[in-house]
């Protein structure tokens, strides 16, 4: 048996409260209290990948009410970039992607994904020029509750990539291509221009 604990890490609630619940909206506190986060205690190093998916779907229903789930979600993922790119980790990211440009910066996503969580991996293939396809899995040992919810963290994605190459001066077209709910795992087509 393995020790694998999947876990959401401290800046990626730090991103999400800096920018999607700023200000707080009426009955937030109470909300995200009750799915395992304190918005009025300091932020933690890691939490359980459960209270990130669940912190998600709250942020997705109080922002976004009546509005499809997926859609909520990419929302959220927009958000929540514009949210990382206040802190200390979104800053130094954000600052390297500038310096050596979005087609250097997609191979290091993995890595950079890995600022936020340990239980997703990615694969990145160039397809052409402005143009990728990227593959979000699961860790093997994330289990059944985070592959049934990779569609919603597919939607996520979908909105902070979208985020990412509009930071960088892009106009993208960010699409899910593929989704294998058996696996949990997503296939991202990511389209964009020349910069700005």
């Amino acid at each position: 048996m393995s020790d694998f604990v999947p876990v959401a890490f401290g800046t990626s609630f730090e991103s999400l409260v800096a920018r999607a619940l700023t200000p707080m909206p009426p009955g937030a506190v109470e909300k995200l209290k009750a799915v395992g986060f304190d918005p009025t205690r300091p932020v933690q190093a890691a939490y359980p990948a459960e209270v990130w998916m669940e912190t998600l779907r709250v942020v997705a229903e109080m922002l976004y009410p009546g509005e499809p789930t997926e859609q909520a979600h990419r929302k959220v993922g927009r958000l929540y970039m514009e949210g990382f790119a206040r802190t200390l980790v979104g800053k130094a990211i954000f600052g390297l992607g500038s310096t050596i440009g979005t087609r250097r910066m997609l191979p290091r996503m993995t890595r950079n994904f890995r600022t936020a969580n340990n239980y997703i991996d990615t694969e990145l293939a160039e397809l052409g020029e402005g143009d990728w396809r990227m593959k979000i899995i699961p860790h093997a040992e994330a289990g059944p509750a985070l592959r049934a919810r990779a569609k919603l963290s597919a939607a996520f994605i979908q909105g902070m990539m979208q985020a990412i190459f509009e930071q960088h001066g892009h106009e993208p077209d960010v699409s899910v291509e593929h989704f294998d709910p058996e696996r949990g795992v997503s296939v991202l087509r990511l389209k964009f221009g020349a910069a700005a």
